[in-house]
């Protein structure tokens, strides 16, 4: 689905990274528990977003546990977000 964002969408100069908390309270390993969100438990991710026309051109989940003070794993999405 993501390759048909990025197939057929030119994006203007601009692109913002999008935080999202998609609201889920199944059972899952990755799920996060954001006390400050209207949806506590969810999947988050991050989208890149084109801020004139709102169009979503990638995106993906955040798996991982954080770590404040280790920026590896989160330099690492947003890698991949930019490079896919």
């Amino acid at each position: 689905m993501v390759d048909n964002f990025q197939k057929y969408y030119c994006p203007s100069e601009y692109v913002t990274i999008d935080e999202q908390l998609l609201a889920f309270r199944g059972k899952c390993p990755f799920r996060k528990y954001i006390p400050s969100k209207p949806a506590k438990y969810g999947i988050k991710t991050f989208a890149l977003d084109d801020p004139r026309t709102v169009y979503t051109l990638n995106l993906e989940s955040y798996i991982s546990v954080y770590n404040p003070t280790d920026h590896t794993k989160l330099v690492m999405l947003l890698k991949m977000l930019f490079c896919d």
